[in-house]
């Protein structure tokens, strides 16, 4: 009876024994597939933020230009295409990687000087996606990299005359077409509508405020 006893016992033992390596064992499958599981979804997600390309996002007037006209002044604004920064390096650099610039022209056919500065007037894209037109100091800085043997002055001079940068005065009868240029959209911004207005537009010794819609497309 004792033998048969501890017979018993040891049968059991053993086949707890063997129970409980199972189940180890499966234990170890299931955590082992969950890790490959996990892995395979962080590779894909890697995979797909290095092939992806970031959203641009750029503007368009409909109709095709942007126009105020009112006592003898006339603006006319638009998104500068290729064709109108064809020829120079920066300005199709800038275009190329998502920045948005403005091609405005102001024609002057009254008799007061018309005064515009860049400062006062700026972009809204949505609700919170607010820019400034860039200037000198902005472009000079952005330009500069202290590992290079040479400074921006060389790039930035040519296109000196060519951007929105400081005041700009419109004599009587005169007429002016110039770029502003601003950084790219936030490509999180919501909505498809964005703004250019010129805060404080000088008629003389008046002042008046002009807005310019746009629409915003993600390429």
């Amino acid at each position: 009876s004792k033998e048969w006893t501890s017979c018993g016992t040891s049968s059991w033992e053993n086949s707890t024994d063997s129970t409980l390596l199972y189940e180890d064992r499966n234990e170890m499958k299931k955590i082992r597939f969950f890790f490959m599981v996990i892995l395979l979804i962080f590779m894909t997600a890697c995979s797909a933020v290095k092939t992806s390309e970031p959203t641009r996002l750029r503007l368009e007037n409909s109709p095709a230009e942007a126009v105020y006209e009112k006592d003898s002044l006339k603006i006319t604004v638009k998104p500068a295409t290729g064709a109108d920064v064809a020829g120079n390096a920066l300005f199709e650099k800038f275009l190329s990687n998502g920045y948005i610039l403005l091609k405005m022209d102001i024609e002057n056919k009254s008799a007061k000087k018309v005064t515009f500065n860049p400062a006062m007037s700026h972009l809204l894209s949505g609700v919170m996606d607010y820019k400034k037109p860039l200037d000198y100091p902005d472009l000079y800085q952005m330009l500069s990299n202290p590992d290079a043997a040479v400074t921006p002055d060389a790039e930035l001079r040519a296109i000196k005359d060519r951007f929105y940068d400081m005041h700009t005065v419109v004599k009587a009868g005169d007429k002016t077409s110039k770029l502003l240029i601003f950084r790219p959209l936030d490509p999180n911004s919501k909505g498809n509508n964005a703004s250019f207005t010129m805060q404080e537009l000088y008629v003389g010794v008046d002042t008046i405020v002009v807005t310019f819609p746009f629409a915003v497309k993600r390429k």
